[in-house]
């Protein structure tokens, strides 16, 4: 930042009597009213401390900052000018320890020898350095100097000298043996996340990072998601670590920094970790000085892979890590005569500990970052986001990690007026008719979805997938698709689509927090909402609250910027669909009607309501796919497709299976059947290809047409009592 850049942003601001300011205790910019918020006036000058960090203050910008105390828009001056004088005094380069040490509490090496609360530390070799002495008064040491609320200190050289003698491979090895020691806790609160060992922890993020360790970046990404997992009704396992490592990472100003932010932003699920998260990644965007619209596009590690594979030797042993698919990551070893062999080879074990360690850490965060990316990708829809083809082509299509997300999945190409939808096939882009289409180059490239498109041409994609046995990384082309209805048009301003529904509430909060929603808890006084900060939309639901349960109410949108009540006419297709989609789903998989038996009388009529029902937009998916599957069933002579049932003829009986619900009706009287799915086998396993994985309810109901097919060999007493006994009262009746 140069005089010439920073002196019009701070005469912009005073105008405007806005400025943007950094929260000290997070690494995030927000923008204040300075006339409304003056006790708050000493975060602007952080904005020049940026400046600092590789420039001198020059009289030039001494000045403004002075001239800007006396704007009228500031009624404590004399707070204002300390503030100034602090930001001209303060250098950046040594500060004294002395400084520091009143407002420290340094660790002690002699406890660190000796207590029991450092059990763990004092039974690890330390492999890393000569002396296990010396490690403890380095941490010693260091624990004098505040390196965790400075923006930059440097290191003494005595104290760097013992640094140096660190093996940084091996002081890798180390601190993961940390983290898997608290990872084995779970969402509980280690001891090392609590006093002066969470010290001791921010020492050691610290010189991990100043080290320059080779996988640094890999480690600190998998601290960060541990120190922000958060505990019910408690917060993040550790704010304090975890502020740590996000600091180093937002501070590193590199490449490899940014890029374990974008990523842990693309799969964060924990509303305050995405929160900070946000914050860190403007922050370094800021300091690498980049789109911050194209820059997450542009650094998404490949790891070193080539042709999906990276390799390397455990002595006489081969390892090489394969990526299959989007959601699989093989680890694979060759014997020294070159034979394959499933599992670890017992001498790498032996010979080769720290290294298998770190390339085992490798394969875990390849798919880690394939899954992060999947969501990160999905949420393009949310974000408008489009590419010049040439971008799109080199950091997407062949990178050589997205390309096995990338290259499933159907996009758009707008040229002027002309629009041409496409996928990659066999080193080619080609139609829905795998016909190679012209040249694109010139066009602006988007991920395609079916609400842009008319209905006979997400047939064609639809059979596309089907005809080649393509499972896409998430539903696109069988997505589903909410458009607005008359009803709507006629409320005007929200959409009673899902009123009245009954969900169990806590499956509710849960699958709202995967969603992206912001719903806390059941006792939330406020509805859940999601932000498409993009669109400039939020989208809410209205709910009942009754604690265990809950009824839906009405959907509404909202604009960001007015916080006013959208038309639902004026509400983004591709926002509305989606929002749509995301209640449609909380009523599919929390309402109390896809339960197998309901026994209260609260909610009865509900319950029995929801098995003859009309079909929702993913029961009208299933349809769509079941039509096209029977055919290669080989219990496709007794199925049969009606509008709202999977129609089975069993030996004994007839049953009719709700597409929606998954429900079981049998013939002739319509009895409701209870088969409860055993969730402990391998779900989600069918005798037949699906084009998606993510729902659960269309695995079930083929599993049930299987089962119930064959109904004369079903040995489950439960089911067979209630088959029997109504086969009975049919007879008799």
């Amino acid at each position: 930042m140069t005089d010439d850049q920073i002196i019009p942003f701070l005469e912009f601001y005073e105008k405007s009597h806005f400025v943007k300011v950094n929260h000290r205790r997070f690494p995030a910019y927000e923008r204040v009213d300075i006339s409304k918020k003056l006790l708050e006036l000493y975060r602007v000058f952080d904005l020049v401390t940026l400046y600092l960090k590789h420039h001198s203050l020059s009289e030039r910008l001494r000045a403004k900052l002075t001239d800007l105390s006396k704007a009228p828009a500031f009624n404590d001056k004399a707070q204002l000018i300390r503030n100034i004088n602090a930001v001209i005094q303060r250098k950046y380069s040594l500060v004294s320890l002395k400084e520091h040490r009143k407002n420290l509490y340094p660790l002690q090496a002699s406890k660190i020898a000796t207590k029991a609360e450092w059990k763990w530390l004092q039974a690890h070799d330390l492999p890393f350095i000569d002396s296990k002495t010396a490690f403890y008064k380095l941490i010693e040491q260091l624990s004098k100097i505040d390196y965790f609320n400075q923006h930059e200190l440097s290191v003494h050289a005595e104290l760097q000298e013992s640094i140096r003698q660190i093996d940084p491979m091996k002081y890798e090895v180390f601190v993961l043996d940390l983290y898997q020691l608290v990872d084995q806790e779970g969402k509980k609160r280690s001891s090392w996340f609590l006093g002066e060992k969470a010290r001791a922890f921010q020492i050691f993020v610290w010189i991990l990072h100043y080290l320059e360790a080779p996988n640094q970046y890999a480690i600190l990404s998998k601290l960060a998601e541990k120190c922000f997992t958060k505990i019910p009704k408690v917060g993040p396992i550790s704010r304090k670590v975890g502020d740590t490592v996000l600091r180093v990472l937002d501070e590193s100003e590199t490449i490899e920094g940014l890029g374990v932010l974008l990523n842990l932003k693309a799969r964060a699920k924990y509303a305050i970790f995405r929160e900070v998260l946000t914050s860190s990644v403007r922050k370094a965007i800021h300091f690498t000085g980049l789109d911050p619209n194209e820059v997450e596009d542009f650094f998404i590690n490949d790891y070193g892979l080539q042709g999906g594979k990276m390799e390397r030797d455990f002595g006489n042993f081969q390892s090489m890590i394969e990526v299959v698919g989007e959601d699989k990551v093989q680890l694979l070893w060759l014997k020294p005569d070159g034979k394959s062999q499933k599992s670890i080879p017992a001498k790498v074990k032996s010979d080769y500990p720290e290294e298998l360690k770190l390339w085992k850490v490798k394969q875990r965060d390849i798919k880690n970052e394939l899954m992060g990316q999947k969501k990160r990708i999905e949420g393009f829809w949310h974000r408008k986001k489009t590419w010049s083809y040439a971008n799109w082509e080199k950091y997407l299509l062949h990178h050589e990690l997205l390309r096995f997300i990338v290259q499933k999945l159907i996009w758009r190409f707008d040229t002027g007026d002309h629009t041409i939808l496409a996928i990659w096939e066999n080193g080619k882009l080609v139609d829905a008719q795998s016909i190679i289409i012209g040249d694109v180059s010139t066009a602006t490239v988007s991920l395609w979805h079916p609400c842009q498109s008319a209905v006979e041409v997400t047939e064609a994609w639809r059979n596309y997938m089907l005809e080649r046995e393509i499972k896409q990384p998430f539903k696109q082309a069988f997505r589903e698709v909410y458009l607005v209805t008359g009803a709507e048009i006629t409320t005007a301003t929200y959409s009673n689509r899902f009123l009245d529904h009954v969900i169990r509430h806590g499956k509710l909060v849960a699958l709202a927090k995967q969603r992206a929603w912001t719903y806390s808890s059941i006792f939330s006084e406020e509805d859940p909402f999601i932000v498409y900060p993009e669109c400039n939309v939020i989208a809410g639901v209205k709910l009942d609250n009754h604690i265990e349960l809950a009824a839906m109410g009405k959907v509404y949108f909202r604009d960001l910027r007015t916080k006013e009540i959208m038309q639902i006419a004026n509400v983004p297709a591709i926002i509305f669909s989606e929002a749509m989609r995301d209640v449609d789903l909380f009523v599919g998989l929390c309402s109390i009607g896809i339960e197998e038996g309901w026994s209260e009388r609260q909610h009865r009529d509900y319950w029995r309501g929801f098995s003859v029902a009309d079909l929702s937009e993913s029961a009208k998916i299933r349809r769509s796919v079941l039509a096209n599957m029977l055919p290669k069933l080989k219990i496709n002579e007794q199925c049969e497709l009606t509008k709202k049932y999977l129609r089975v003829k069993g030996k004994v009986r007839t049953y009719n299976i709700h597409l929606a619900s998954g429900n079981i009706l049998m013939e002739p009287n319509g009895e409701y059947l209870c088969i409860v799915p055993d969730r402990k086998k391998n779900k989600r396993v069918t005798p037949v290809f699906l084009p998606f994985d993510d729902d659960a309810t269309f695995s079930i109901i083929l599993s049930k047409a299987f089962l119930l097919a064959e109904d004369d060999k079903i040995e489950d007493r439960v089911i067979l009592n209630q088959i029997n006994r109504g086969r009975l009262l049919a007879d008799r009746a």
